[in-house]
């Protein structure tokens, strides 16, 4: 019910991958771990400005392009279920939760 109203709403209607089942914003570890050029620039210059690691990690943790990017979680085995092969990113590490949460 709520997709159809978003859909009736005035403006162009987006739906991002992953926003349907709920998949959250991804945290990654380490700033090697992200692919987006804008979260990358934006952590070094929180580094140069005295923040630190987890600091800067935290900046982009809520901005960064790749939240819309990481592989699509679609059940609980290896790599989401989303390939047998290499991935651009990594899989959320919340993704065998969010699965469990669906399936239960």
């Amino acid at each position: 019910m709520l997709a159809t109203v978003y859909f009736l709403l005035k403006g162009m209607p987006y739906i991002y991958q992953g926003q349907e089942i709920g998949m959250a914003n991804v945290l990654y570890p380490s700033i090697t771990d992200y692919d987006d050029i804008a979260s990358i620039d934006q952590y070094h210059s929180a580094i140069t400005d005295g923040y630190s690691e987890d600091e800067a990690l935290s900046f982009i943790h809520n901005r960064s392009r790749d939240n819309a990017r990481t592989p699509m979680q679609w059940s609980e085995g290896e790599k989401s279920g989303f390939t047998n092969g290499k991935q651009w990113l990594k899989v959320n590490q919340n993704y065998f939760c969010k699965v469990r949460e669906y399936v239960t």
